[in-house]
């Protein structure tokens, strides 16, 4: 079932993370997937984490983490989103990852394509931060499409950025 505040790519539902998809998860994978409607593969979630950062959270529901979901599988394949809102005063932080048996198809290039637009819809966020959650060296071929650049190394994590105006996000 798609919820408004859902995003949309061509392959791609984003699905925010809410507080009845982390009831669901902590409950079992079976239980959030029949939430959601979709299969929900072996070793998803990548990073648990995603599900410490809820509504409740104080976070503006915007910017919070997205279930990526496949279409074509109607499964899982990730988590992309946000590590806080635009209220941080050096931009907005990103990060992502996309199961290993989808990696290399377009899909992380695609949500973070549809992640972008989001925070840049906003008008207090002119800076993107993004960090993966995992497999750096895919990063190394993906952030550069978009304008990234690397900013700062911690142990092998790279933390790019990205500073565009919400005009220039056009070409993306």
């Amino acid at each position: 079932m798609s919820h408004a505040s859902d995003l949309h790519t061509a392959r791609l539902r984003l699905v925010p993370n809410r507080a009845d998809l982390v009831r669901a998860y902590f409950s079992s994978a079976q239980a959030l997937g029949e939430q959601l409607s979709v299969e929900v593969p072996e070793g998803w979630p990548l990073f648990p984490e995603i599900f410490a950062y809820v509504p409740e959270a104080n976070i503006e529901p915007r910017f919070r983490y997205f279930l990526v979901i496949s279409l074509e599988h109607n499964t899982l394949i990730g988590e992309v989103g946000f590590k806080g809102d635009p209220s941080e005063p050096d931009g907005v932080r990103m990060a992502y990852a996309i199961l290993p048996a989808y990696r290399q198809r377009g899909y992380a290039t695609e949500a973070l394509q549809a992640l972008l637009k989001h925070a840049f819809a906003d008008p207090d966020v002119n800076k993107v931060y993004v960090g993966p959650l995992g497999a750096a060296d895919e990063a190394e071929h993906i952030l550069p499409e978009f304008g990234f650049q690397i900013v700062a190394r911690y142990d092998n994590d790279h933390w790019w950025r990205l500073m565009r105006t919400r005009e220039a996000l056009s070409v993306v």
